[in-house]
């Protein structure tokens, strides 16, 4: 017999409910992060899906895109880079860099 208590789907039919959860429109955001690196070294390390690199000078690009990935991957895909960062919009994406980077201390035994 069954193990659980079967209960009604909210479109009725399994195969709508997955069509739908699979095609729901997913969170973008407007990203800008300024890179401590030249503009040739960011393109070479960031995806070009995540936006087009802008010369600032001084060694130094910011990046602006729009991204429908989940914040805490972007943070994931922005510390890959190898390059210093800083994180200047959106506020979510912020959040998900400051949280990364305490839990990669934490992970060392650092306070």
């Amino acid at each position: 017999g069954a193990r659980f208590a079967p209960r009604e789907l909210p479109t009725g039919s399994a195969a709508e409910y997955l069509r739908q959860s699979m095609y729901r429109r997913q969170e973008t955001y407007e990203i800008a992060v300024t890179f401590e690196a030249d503009v040739t070294v960011v393109r070479a390390r960031v995806p070009a899906w995540m936006g087009v690199p802008e010369p600032l000078g001084e060694g130094r690009c910011r990046l602006r895109g729009t991204v429908g990935d989940a914040v805490e991957w972007l943070a994931v895909r922005l510390a890959m880079t190898g390059v210093e960062f800083r994180v200047e919009e959106p506020a979510e994406l912020v959040s998900a860099v400051r949280e990364l980077g305490g839990r990669l201390v934490r992970a060392t035994g650092g306070v």
